[in-house]
């Protein structure tokens, strides 16, 4: 993403050669999208092409129809030109390949987040062949489609209206059941067709969503306040008290139900207790994903430390399928991502601190008691990387554990796992709140207390330093291990990054009490330029923070070693690194890296703060 230094917005650069919001593009496209009329043409979604090419062009589509409050449309050109299906034998529209990468790679390759929410599932009839008789299959549901042989003819003017130059294909099926219908250079809607496994145009076609912010039922605003924040979906009083019986104490193989998804509760198996925890995972897949996505940085090695559905489990699905007090009963778990050499071909990496993650492949082998065990009828990923450079290891349909794995940019099926804690209102380490109290106040360099609180559970702190009666801690374990120093990969310093901004203001209000808060003392920090290379990069001016990262001289100086330092996962430090779009870190061996890593790369936070031991 580039930053315009006129406007000071960020647009993407390999879509652009100029600032879009300078032009007036953007607000021209948005203001065309809240009051589309048949045949009017607008851009939405970006075209990056297959296996994850860079970015060509905005994608332009083109209106069909109106109805109630969406809107039916068609790209003005081809995206790309394949087969309808990948093999020669008898295939309707519900089972082609094509659909399958329509309603997969395309739709999460092409649109953001915020697109995607754009774009409504759409009930399809593929009515058989009218001229030869030849069946459409099972009706559908899907996002993306193609249009049928009727909708083809019906919606446009004329061969001219629908013709593009080039042969495209429509859902329909065609003379035989190999043949699928299409539309002809001329525009001419040929019924019968051409064999499956030709090479044609695509055009996708969707109904989209022109009033996403309003609810089709106006409600009143006593009646909006009286909704829970986060509804559950309906079940009766008797499965709920049986499930809330399973949660206080489940068994290895329970069935039990937690969290939502897509208006559905989730449900999830028992396959290990442990210690008043209990680890499960979903029965089925959450959604299709691929490892690493065309957002994420490919220029390290792709493993689970830093690929994207990594991000996504922590951040976006832990936040939208959870209420607050679900979220406080997901543990932050230590995950060993070693694998034994004798036993699998697959390399190990370093540790990981994760609340939601993928199973490895030592614990699919051990948790499940054979392959139809596994089995749900899906293809699903592991954490474990494969044979081969950016491959993970994932399980078959049929339960199969496949070392080999799949391409991390492939989609497969996404079964989150991760420990409950059955004794929520407990916390953890059982020590007193009088032996803390006692620490807090004449706490001795190198001691562990307790400060504030983190997704429910208390938050550990190391004392580095004492300086008059005030403290200076840092978090024992990282807060988050997946947020980036800064949203967009600029040159920035520490005065302006967004992490900054989130520690001093989500983060502390977030975490800690007024009364805590009123102990966190201001400290002016000097942020000084790294020299550790042949030109300074500069650290910025000084700030003043409540709560902040420390610099590379604080990381070296305050550790004994790389050992005190280590806690088996990279954690930002607040100095510049060898660039000035880079910051610098602590690697997880505990090395301090003074080149480091882009800001906009995803490491782990370990807040540090002065601590006033006389309040």
């Amino acid at each position: 993403m580039q930053m315009c230094p006129d406007c000071h917005k960020t647009y993407d650069e390999s879509v652009y050669d100029h600032c879009p919001h300078c032009s007036g593009e953007i607000e021209e496209n948005e203001a065309k999208l809240k009051d589309l009329k048949v045949g009017d043409e607008f851009y939405f979604g970006v075209n990056y092409g297959h296996f994850g090419e860079t970015r060509r062009e905005r994608m332009q589509w083109k209106v069909l129809k109106i109805q109630d409050d969406k809107a039916l449309v068609i790209t003005t050109d081809s995206v790309c030109d394949t087969t309808y299906h990948e093999d020669r034998g008898n295939v309707t529209w519900n089972d082609c390949t094509l659909r399958e990468y329509l309603n997969r790679e395309f739709l999460y390759w092409y649109f953001t987040k915020e697109e995607r929410a754009r774009i409504l599932s759409s009930s399809l009839n593929n009515d058989n062949n009218p001229e030869y008789g030849t069946p459409g299959g099972d009706p559908t549901t899907d996002k993306i489609f193609l249009l049928s042989s009727d909708e083809a003819k019906s919606l446009f003017a004329d061969d001219q209206a629908r013709s593009i130059g080039y042969p495209w294909w429509l859902r329909s099926p065609g003379k035989c059941r190999i043949y699928a219908a299409c539309v002809e250079e001329d525009g001419d809607v040929n019924e019968a067709g051409e064999n499956v496994f030709a090479i044609f145009s695509v055009r996708p076609a969707l109904w989209l969503n022109l009033n996403p912010c309003c609810d089709k039922t106006e409600e009143t605003e006593e009646e909006n306040e009286a909704k829970p924040e986060n509804p559950v979906p309906y079940c009766s009083e008797e499965m709920q008290k049986e499930n809330e019986a399973k949660l206080k104490n489940p068994k290895v193989g329970d069935e039990i139900f937690f969290g939502t998804n897509d208006g559905e509760r989730m449900g999830w198996e028992v396959i290990k207790i442990q210690d008043g925890k209990a680890l499960v995972i979903t029965n089925n897949d959450v959604c299709v994903m691929p490892f690493h996505g065309p957002d994420g940085d490919t220029t390290w090695s792709i493993r689970w430390a830093n690929c994207t559905l990594r991000r996504w489990l922590n951040n976006d699905f832990i936040d939208g399928h959870f209420t607050p007090a679900e979220q406080s009963m997901i543990l932050p778990s230590k995950l060993n991502n070693e694998t034994d050499p004798d036993k699998y071909d697959t390399p190990s990496e370093a540790p990981t601190t994760d609340r939601v993650f993928l199973l490895n492949i030592e614990e699919v082998y051990s948790l499940f008691a054979n392959d139809q065990a596994r089995a749900n009828g899906e293809w699903w990923r592991l954490r474990t990387l494969g044979c081969y450079p950016y491959w993970t290891v994932c399980i078959s349909g049929d339960g199969r554990v496949h070392i080999a794995g799949d391409y991390y940019d492939s989609y497969d099926g996404v079964r989150p796992a991760l420990w409950l804690n059955l004794n929520s209102c407990c916390d953890k380490a059982r020590e007193t709140d009088e032996k803390n109290k006692a620490k807090l106040k004449n706490p001795k360099v190198g001691d562990e207390i307790c400060f504030g609180t983190n997704y429910g559970q208390r938050i550990w702190w190391k004392v580095l330093k004492k300086q008059d009666r005030k403290a200076l801690v840092i978090t024992t374990d990282n807060v988050r291990d997946v947020m980036p120093y800064h949203e967009y990969c600029v040159d920035v310093t520490w005065r302006d990054c967004s992490l900054r901004k989130w520690l001093n203001s989500e983060f502390i209000n977030g975490c800690f009490t007024q009364e805590e808060r009123a102990r966190i003392l201001p400290s002016k920090l000097i942020n000084e330029n790294n020299t550790a290379f042949s030109s300074d990069i500069p650290g910025g001016d000084p700030t003043t923070d409540k709560v902040f990262l420390l610099s590379i001289n604080e990381a070296n100086s305050l550790f004994a070693n790389d050992q005190a330092r280590a806690n088996g996962n990279c954690w930002w430090l607040r100095s510049p690194g060898f660039y000035e779009d880079n910051a610098a870190e602590v690697n997880d061996d505990g090395e301090v890296d003074n080149g480091g890593s882009y800001v906009s790369f995803y490491n782990g936070i370990r807040p540090a703060l002065w601590l006033d031991l006389d309040s």
